[in-house]
């Protein structure tokens, strides 16, 4: 008799402890014996099925009424722990979030309770929940509620570490918690790293680090990581008092956190010394046993389903060893014609089996289900002329399609010619392919001409040309008329509390700083955020465009815009040009579109008629065509070739 019971996340199988027949039997389908006779699995169907097989010959099996009630969850098609189950769905926090910090014990949500639950009963999780949820701060309650102490590491991007993680600290607590920034010149960060040399004064300290500062780079024959040496940039994140330790003693820490783990944890391939120095290094970071890893992104896809094994490698890296095993279970994967690997579709059945497996690692809930109260996105525009798109795509379509017209339209239409040339020249690969794509998206948005520039690197000269744009420009002209009607432009009226916030947002650093400088001209006052901005001013800007009768405009890069702002203020979001990554979009959206603030948000795409953006709206919408296939060698130029053809327009 084997008796199959519930236990939250996993299923527990108990059989005759003195058979070793069954012993065996669970070893080799992979559980884990953490009492005498008892085994524990993942819970997921794929996992019951295969262990049905397996005991059948054996003898009776039965369930308790938990198991059959999550049995049938599974059947129906409810992915458990991707968004709630019956034991997180009511989940009392520990006593210690009470104590420690009656603030948030007192703010939470019910649905950052049930994430503060989840994360609590997994070691190693991925929060995803989508932006604007409050990920910081249910990680940061986490940590209260599973009573970590000790040194907790977050590596983040520089303004979410020095700004955002900060003042969640700032507002909620709790007190007895150190937190440093760690930041500055390197002499700076190394005084502040210093004091891992001492225990922390409280119960929790928090060094907070930008992602670059994980970084360890490999030197020796790439042939196992076993060979050669690692360099690590900031030594103390990977070792104890390293000047006089010999060997070295790893540093292991009470907890990891990776913010926007998107952005650093997506690799392409499994070795450690065949990754990006950021992944390598984040890849050597240890914990202490019983220690805590969490991922966090509202995005963690990154376009791609297949991009999550970075994420599920550096969680897990004991299950996930092989990136090319995982892919041609999943996805097929093949030899690609021009070399590398082409992945074929999920199908059904294996996004269901994929699903159940990430349900023992990632909790995502939408914003529909966190604030079904929270109006959704509307944009604003009309279709694509001559495109009879599916329903479900029509919305990739809409946006204000903008004809270009004089000198922007001759500018744009000589580098066409040019970018067609240099494609059918052969010479153009890799980077170059997208690199040309992109300067026709900046001739799209305005006049402007290409300057060369000279840089060196590693002693060698070389030059690039940058775009410098300049009127005129029909994105500014449309621009010009919706401020007006919004009434900012040409308004002699009073402000009130009720005016008009609007974000723009483009991907062009350059262009940001034109349009900025041209509405200044005209009399609109407007602040901009790039990656130029200092932490201090955007703090300060976005405390301002926050205010009811603050300054109405903000410029935002998409890049930098699409981490760690909250300006859910704005009632409308223009953008400007997009990327080939919907997911680019989808951030610098979720800035407006917050569960902060339950109010109506229009989208407004602004697009030039006749132009490679027309092929992006496409691309984009479909999600078949990014920066991975316009870097696919030979493959890539051919897409890129079709993308600037009339036909390529047209499709």
């Amino acid at each position: 008799m084997f008796e199959i019971t519930y236990a939250g996340p996993e299923f527990a199988v108990k059989g005759p402890a003195s058979d070793t027949t069954f012993h065996k039997t669970m070893e080799a389908l992979g559980g884990i014996n953490r009492q005498f006779g008892t085994y524990y699995y993942p819970l997921t169907l794929s996992k019951l099925q295969e262990l049905y097989l397996a005991l059948k010959p054996y003898g009776k099996i039965g369930m308790d009424q938990a198991m059959q009630t999550a049995v049938k969850r599974l059947k129906n098609g409810e992915i458990l722990h991707l968004t709630t189950n019956a034991e997180l769905e009511n989940y009392q926090l520990n006593y210690h979030v009470e104590l420690e910090a009656p603030k948030i014990a007192a703010a939470l949500k019910d649905y950052q309770k049930t994430g503060v639950g989840f994360l609590t009963t997994h070691k190693s999780a991925l929060l995803a929940d989508h932006p604007g949820s409050g990920k910081t701060l249910m990680a940061i309650t986490t940590m209260i509620n599973a009573n970590v102490t000790g040194n907790i590491l977050v590596l983040a991007p520089s303004i979410a570490a020095t700004v955002s993680w900060p003042e969640e600290f700032e507002q909620w607590g709790p007190l007895q918690d150190e937190y440093l920034i760690v930041e500055g010149t390197a002499k700076q960060r190394e005084f502040k790293l210093g004091k891992l040399r001492t225990a922390p004064t409280g119960k929790r300290r928090w060094f907070l680090c930008n992602h670059e500062m994980a970084r360890a780079k490999y030197h020796g024959p790439e042939s196992t990581d076993e060979k050669g040496w690692y360099e690590y940039h900031w030594k103390h994140l990977f070792f104890h008092d390293y000047m006089v330790s010999e060997p070295k003693i790893p540093r292991r820490w009470a907890a990891i956190i990776i913010d926007e783990s998107h952005r650093c944890l997506v690799t392409k391939k499994s070795q450690a010394w065949k990754q990006q120095q950021t992944r390598c290094g984040m890849g050597k970071l240890q914990i202490k046993p019983g220690g805590r890893k969490i991922a966090m992104s509202g995005t963690p896809f990154r376009g791609k389903v297949e991009n999550l094994w970075g994420t599920l490698n550096w969680l897990d890296p004991e299950q996930y060893t092989s990136l090319n095993q995982w892919n041609r279970y999943y996805f097929d994967a093949k030899p690609g014609y021009w070399g590398g690997i082409e992945l074929g579709e999920l199908t059904e059945v294996k996004e269901r089996e994929l699903f159940d497996e990430l349900s023992n690692y990632m909790i995502r809930r939408t914003k529909a289900e966190i604030m079904p109260d929270l109006p959704p996105k509307s944009y604003a525009g009309h279709m694509l002329p001559g495109v009879d798109a599916a329903p479900q795509l029509k919305q990739g379509f809409v946006g204000h399609w903008l004809p270009m017209a004089g000198k922007q339209k001759k500018a744009y239409e000589e580098m066409a010619e040019l970018a067609l040339a240099h494609l059918d020249s052969g010479d153009l690969m890799a980077n170059g392919v997208l690199a040309e794509l992109t300067r026709l998206k900046q001739f799209a948005g305005c006049y402007g001409r290409l300057e060369t520039k000279e840089i060196t690197t590693g002693g060698f000269a070389d030059f690039i040309e940058e775009f410098k744009p300049n009127l005129p420009s029909n994105k500014f002209s449309w621009l010009l008329e919706f401020l007006e009607e919004r009434g900012i432009y040409k308004n002699t009226t009073a402000r009130s509390m009720d005016d008009a916030k609007i974000v723009i947002a483009s991907q062009f650093t350059s262009v940001i700083n034109l349009f900025h400088a041209e509405l200044n001209k005209k009399g609109i006052k407007s602040y901009r955020i790039t990656g130029e901005t200092p932490n201090d001013q955007r703090k300060m800007f976005v405390q301002e465009f926050q205010k009811p009768t603050g300054v109405q405009v903000m410029f935002v890069n998409t890049k930098a815009g699409g981490v760690a702002l909250t300006l859910d203020r704005a009632d409308e979001l223009v953008i400007l040009d997009e990327t080939f990554i919907p997911d680019d979009q989808e951030q610098v959206e979720d800035r407006i579109h917050r569960t902060s603030r339950v109010h109506n948000v229009i989208i407004h795409y602004v697009r030039s008629l006749g132009s490679v953006e027309e092929s992006i709206a496409l691309t984009t919408i479909k999600r078949d065509v990014s920066q991975k296939i316009l870097l696919d060698g030979y493959r890539g130029v051919d897409v890129a070739r079709q993308i600037l053809s009339e036909k390529g327009m047209k499709q």
